[in-house]
């Protein structure tokens, strides 16, 4: 997307819920991993309690470098549903 084009304000895209894969751990140590499927490359992985915390501060950070380098946002594929 090219700077010229008008488009949302970032706080318009963290107001939207982007939803999340949850992978249960593969052994003991109790860590989880989320991902954003619709933010490339955006996982995190953290024990259960802090899981949720953890994947917010990640589609924090991905929306805020994306809108700030001016790159193409996806929209949630389930938004309005």
């Amino acid at each position: 997307m090219g700077k010229d084009v008008t488009r949302p304000s970032l706080e318009y895209y963290l107001s939207l819920r982007y939803p999340f894969l949850v992978y249960p751990p593969e052994d003991e140590d109790g860590v989880f991993v989320a991902e954003v499927p619709d933010l490339p490359g955006r996982f995190t992985q953290a024990p259960w309690v802090k899981l949720y915390e953890m994947i917010e501060d990640a589609k924090l950070g991905w929306l805020t470098v994306a809108y700030e380098e001016g790159d193409d946002i996806p929209l949630p594929r389930l938004a309005g549903k």
